[in-house]
């Protein structure tokens, strides 16, 4: 069994300094998350930490079209 983890970093402010990304993600875990053999980490709006994120083991972009979306998978 495996417990998935969720992040919406949407609010986090991309021009932010490095440090004060690196303590949000503390307060919630995330690293400690990360580091659990049996989870899977999903992250939306990873871009906005890209500083201080891990390399992703797969990435998923979603583009919402007019009348369809586009699923882009890496």
């Amino acid at each position: 069994t495996h417990t998935i983890y969720h992040y919406d970093l949407y609010r986090m402010q991309e021009k932010a300094r490095k440090e004060n990304k690196i303590t949000i993600l503390e307060q919630i875990q995330f690293f400690e998350n990360l580091n659990d053999k049996q989870g899977i980490v999903v992250v939306e709006w990873a871009e906005k930490a890209k500083d201080v994120l891990p390399v992703a083991d797969l990435e998923i972009g979603i583009k919402v079209l007019e009348t369809h979306r586009d699923i882009e998978i890496k």
